[in-house]
């Protein structure tokens, strides 16, 4: 009874050009800062995506086409990671990401790789990362940085009050944090 409904199977075929990945690359001068053994964040950025680049893009030229581009104050498509300079003023991670998410989204985005520092630099947007889930793309990040501890001194803003003796006029409060420094 069954064989009497013609029953067929049907299916969609995803073609390896219908979906894009993007490989977005930090070219912020942050990316110049050399670390204790003296190699620089993007050196150590190309090292590490040359030793495992064939993997990388075997793996994702087979289910999709890659997309490269550079992102610092604005995104802008590359040849390859080799194409970086690191010299851009900025590096706005978020915005750069929602930039390459809508720029992208008509080629039916899949993924964006996110290869960076982590260090946003717009003072005048702080980084928000619930912005992130309105992508509706997964994001997946490869941090590159020193794995040693930062040494850090920071001076807060100053207290200064007056007190009502003669010997001692003005009492500055300066608070002081250091990591990683003795």
């Amino acid at each position: 009874l069954f064989l009497l409904l013609d029953p067929c199977l049907s299916g969609k075929r995803i073609r390896r050009t219908d979906r894009a990945v993007v490989l977005l690359f930090d070219d912020s001068r942050s990316m110049q800062v050399a670390g204790p053994d003296g190699r620089t964040r993007g050196l150590r950025l190309l090292e590490a995506y040359r030793a495992a680049q064939q993997e990388i893009e075997k793996e994702l030229r087979e289910k999709s086409r890659l997309v490269f581009c550079r992102f610092g104050e604005f995104v802008e498509r590359i040849r390859t990671p080799d194409d970086l300079k690191f010299d851009q003023d900025r590096s706005d991670l978020v915005g750069s990401l929602a930039s390459a998410a809508g720029d992208f989204q008509a080629a039916n985005l899949a993924a964006v790789a996110l290869f960076s520092d982590g260090v946003q630099q717009t003072p005048d947007r702080p980084a928000d990362a619930s912005a992130l889930e309105d992508l509706g793309v997964p994001v997946v990040t490869v941090g590159v940085g020193d794995d040693s501890p930062w040494r850090d001194l920071e001076v807060g803003a100053p207290d200064v009050t007056r007190a009502d003796f003669d010997e001692a006029p003005v009492i500055v409060e300066v608070p002081v944090h250091a990591a990683g420094l003795a």
